[in-house]
């Protein structure tokens, strides 16, 4: 019975037919699965006035990200793919978000007497992932923080990650996301 079945779907395409709209509905919910949809605003106190300032901003500039008319912003690795499927209007790739981080934040930054620098970790490798580092130039420098990371007040500026705006101490976000390599490079 179920051989003639088979027979009839291939003669007719029922199969077939059955099978595209089923991968459609896939790439259709997945396409609107909410991953651009904006995370929650959260209250963060950090042990630094410089860093409630920038977190303020930060909070600012990551929902009027998901706000901008004609593009659809995705994060993490799911929203790479919906990014590489779909094409369009669709953003978020990491260094997309570093680049409208750095943008939209290095006037506040600079303004709290803090540097920025767009940091790159994992080059050419599937850990690739590109953010913003946020630092006091008068206790460090982008040379001694590459050379002591684990040990630098520095912070990172992640909205890639989660989606929001997020801000590691450095040496929390390479132990976080990159067990604890501190191969990275600055731009």
């Amino acid at each position: 019975m179920a051989r003639e079945q088979m027979k009839r779907e291939r003669r007719t395409g029922v199969g077939k037919f059955s099978l595209v709209c089923g991968v459609l509905s896939f790439l259709l919910l997945a396409g609107c699965s909410g991953v651009s949809t904006p995370p929650e605003p959260r209250l963060v106190e950090h042990p630094l006035p410089e860093l409630n300032v920038i977190q303020k901003k930060f909070d600012q500039v990551v929902a009027d990200v998901y706000k901008r008319e004609g593009e659809v912003w995705h994060h993490g690795t799911f929203g790479n793919y919906i990014i590489y499927w779909n094409g369009g209007n669709n953003r978020g790739w990491c260094f997309e978000w570093q680049s409208v981080v750095y943008r939209n934040m290095i006037e506040t930054i600079r303004g709290a007497g803090w540097e920025a620098a767009k940091i790159n970790v994992g080059v050419g490798t599937a850990k690739e992932h590109h953010v913003v580092l946020v630092y006091d130039p008068e206790v460090h420098n982008l040379e001694s923080i590459q050379k002591e990371p684990f040990g630098a007040q520095a912070w990172v500026l992640d909205a890639w990650y989660h989606g929001r705006p997020d801000i590691y101490l450095l040496k929390d976000w390479l132990a976080f996301v990159y067990d604890n390599d501190p191969g990275f490079k600055y731009e």
